[in-house]
């Protein structure tokens, strides 16, 4: 169970990263925020990357770009899933928060979690 808790340091995993490559070199967004506007978040993406959203080499149309990424994946129930124990959410959020804080810093942007 630790090992999975650690992964969530995503603090750390940053570093070591940023330590090897500039920092200019990725797009960190979260998955809150595509949801919440995929086709907004997916135009960043590809202004990062220097590619165009829509047009030959990508997406024919932004109607198709939309449609595409209206669609939901994964969105099923898993019948071997068990509720998180009442007050594990609680204690994950404090035991995350001083990293998240941290993260926020380093990357200049804050996410909600």
């Amino acid at each position: 169970m630790l090992h999975h808790v650690s992964k969530g340091v995503y603090v750390e995993q940053f570093r070591r990263w940023f330590s090897v490559f500039p920092r200019e070199h990725f797009f960190v967004e979260s998955l809150e925020a595509f949801r919440q506007n995929p086709v907004a978040v997916y135009t960043r993406v590809c202004s990062f990357l220097g590619v165009e959203a829509t047009g030959s080499a990508s997406f024919p149309t932004d109607a198709a770009l939309e449609n595409q990424l209206a669609r939901r994946y994964n969105e099923g129930t898993n019948q071997d899933t068990e509720a998180i124990p009442e007050g594990t959410l609680a204690v994950l959020e404090a035991f995350y928060a001083p990293y998240n804080e941290r993260l926020f810093a380093l990357l200049g942007k804050r996410f909600d979690w």
